[in-house]
């Protein structure tokens, strides 16, 4: 499997996991709209997307190869 992964395209229609530390944001930069898929802070967020702690081994990257393979089966003909 062929992974990118990049930083900045906030506004384009990947599919994105922000990085949020609280002691440097105060809001969210991406929305369920702009294709938000997850978030990994150390804050709390209830916005409709699964929500990791930025210690978490083991839950972002399980998500990540589910969004992965979902994407892949889509565009299998």
């Amino acid at each position: 499997m062929d992974l990118l992964i990049s930083e900045g395209y906030k506004k384009d229609v990947q599919p994105k996991i922000e990085v949020f530390r609280k002691e440097k944001h105060k809001k969210l930069l991406c929305t369920k709209k702009d294709n938000l898929v997850a978030i990994v802070s150390n804050r709390k967020f209830n916005v409709g997307v699964p929500c990791f702690p930025l210690e978490d081994m083991k839950g972002s990257p399980t998500l990540l190869r589910r969004v992965i393979k979902s994407k892949k089966k889509k565009r299998l003909p």
